[in-house]
């Protein structure tokens, strides 16, 4: 295997070295490549304003998911004393013996090896892969250089070009970023740590955000491979939060920060600093939910439980983020191991679509359903499919004259009303099959139609001529005008026979 090793202060990491290790990566055919952040550069100081190693350390890690096959090390930063390149080859050699380790390096750097602590050590534990400039008589100090190192310490020297070179300094970098620019050369990740722990002389009042600005600040309190789902959580958040009439903003902040608590080293009382007791209380109000532990329960059991999750919601954003975030888990299910996918989709019928259920979701609701079924029984939830994919224009054409009859009958008689049709969803049929032990198409009750009328008198009148056009199923009629449901749903529900 080739590794690369990249080193240096990355004070702070930018999108210049980012781009060095892609091309790297690409004309070496690097399969890893190990960035290690020095302690103590052993050629020049750390200059005043300097990051900490520490925070130098979390700044690239919050880039490796940028390159594939990045990792981050800090075996230089657990070293005291200068941070001699020697000696990092030699460890890592120690740990790749049978592996290919090539050392990147910048066009000064490679100019000056031979000056540098043991080169002969250096050069005899990894290849040297140089970029190099072509402007001025750079080509000819580089071909020179590369001859050298090769006939007096037998180096393997490779010259890069870098095509997506990103012509900035660090120093120019913190100087920019003391004034406020700056941050295009950062990944998002890195420029909202800098600005989260006030480094290089930025200040952010965090406080005061929209989340659009907390976005990148947001990013830096989480490992790399969480950053797309908080994203997506973010986009599902705002907008259950509009469809339910919550405070987007507030919605979309709390939904930005939820995994803050749960998966990262962020306390109750630094969100509460940074971004103020009410985001606080929603983030934390979402870390609660996940940290109750689910097992197979009875269905009083799973009842009791959904009590509790709103119980403990002082804030029904809490919820609505809380299912914003299983939400996007369930549509990116694809990427998780088997054993996750049957775990996950079990909690998600047993708690969320309930909870969605109840708090009115009913799209939400099927699609949970839908998606858990998915993974807890495909063969069930595939036949289903294959049938209603071969019946859909069949389907179609059935709803489309229901659904007209329905509205020339409502506009012969003077009332006004929306009405919608859908094949019912995949779970709903599902269940039915199981309940009633039979085949889908030996179900009669497979359609759904929905009348809005503008007051209550119109929903009895509607049912009358419902049961005017189409034969009425006995026993199948439901009044939860008179008895609303626990939510406070009010609606007729009948079946009839479509003709």
């Amino acid at each position: 295997m080739r590794i690369g090793v990249y080193g240096g202060t990355f004070n702070p990491i930018h999108r210049g070295h980012l781009t060095a290790v892609r091309a790297a990566a690409d004309a070496l055919g690097l399969e890893k490549v190990l960035l290690i952040p020095d302690n103590l550069p052993p050629h020049k100081a750390l200059p005043a304003g300097s990051a900490t190693g520490e925070d130098r350390l979390e700044m690239c890690r919050l880039t490796a998911g940028e390159v594939p096959g990045m990792e981050v090390l800090d075996l230089e930063l657990r070293r005291s004393g200068p941070s001699y390149t020697s000696d990092t080859l030699a460890e890592l050699h120690a740990q790749y013996p049978d592996d290919e380790l090539w050392l990147l390096v910048g066009s000064d750097m490679f100019l000056s090896l031979q000056e540098w602590h043991e080169p002969e050590r250096i050069l005899s534990l990894a290849g040297i892969a140089a970029f190099h400039r072509t402007r001025g008589d750079e080509t000819e100090r580089f071909a020179q250089q590369k001859a050298y190192l090769e006939q007096i310490y037998g180096a393997r020297v490779a010259l890069l070009e870098n095509p997506d070179v990103v012509e900035i300094s660090s120093t120019e970098l913190r100087a920019q970023l003391a004034q406020g620019r700056g941050r295009s050369f950062l990944t998002e990740a890195v420029y909202g740590y800098v600005l989260r722990r006030g480094l290089y002389g930025t200040h952010a009042d965090l406080k005061h955000l929209t989340p659009e600005e907390l976005r990148p600040i947001a990013l830096s309190f989480l490992k790399p491979k969480r950053m797309p789902h908080v994203l997506g959580t973010e986009h599902e958040a705002a907008v259950l939060a509009r469809r339910y009439g919550a405070d987007v903003t507030s919605a979309r902040i709390a939904a930005l920060l939820h995994d803050c608590l749960e998966d990262t080293d962020a306390s109750f009382d630094e969100i509460t600093r940074l971004f103020g007791r009410t985001v606080a209380e929603l983030v934390e109000g979402v870390t609660k939910l996940t940290r109750v532990q689910y097992s197979t329960m009875e269905e009083q059991q799973m009842e009791n439980l959904r009590k509790m999750f709103m119980a403990m919601s002082k804030d029904i954003r809490v919820i609505l983020i809380k299912i914003a975030d299983r939400l996007h888990n369930t549509r990116t299910m694809q990427f998780q191991s088997p054993e996750k996918q049957i775990s996950k989709s079990r909690e998600t019928m047993d708690i969320y679509a309930p909870l969605a259920h109840r708090l009115g979701m009913q799209k939400i609701k099927w699609e949970l359903e839908d998606t858990s079924l998915k993974y807890l029984d495909p063969e069930g939830y595939n036949e289903i499919m294959r049938y209603l994919n071969a019946h859909q224009a069949e389907a179609d054409a059935f709803m489309k004259a229901i659904q007209s009859k329905i509205t020339t009958r409502l506009s012969a008689v003077g009332i006004h009303g929306s009405i919608y049709g859908r094949i019912k969803h995949v779970y709903s049929i599902y269940r039915k099959m199981k309940a009633q032990n039979k085949t889908i198409d030996e179900l009669y009750d497979m359609y759904a139609f929905r009348v809005i009328v503008d007051s209550i008198p119109d929903c009895y009148n509607v049912l009358g001529h419902i049961h005017d056009l189409f034969n009425l199923v006995p026993g199948r009629f439901k009044d939860y005008i008179s008895t609303p449901k626990p939510n406070m749903y009010q609606s007729l529900h009948t079946t009839v026979i479509g003709q």
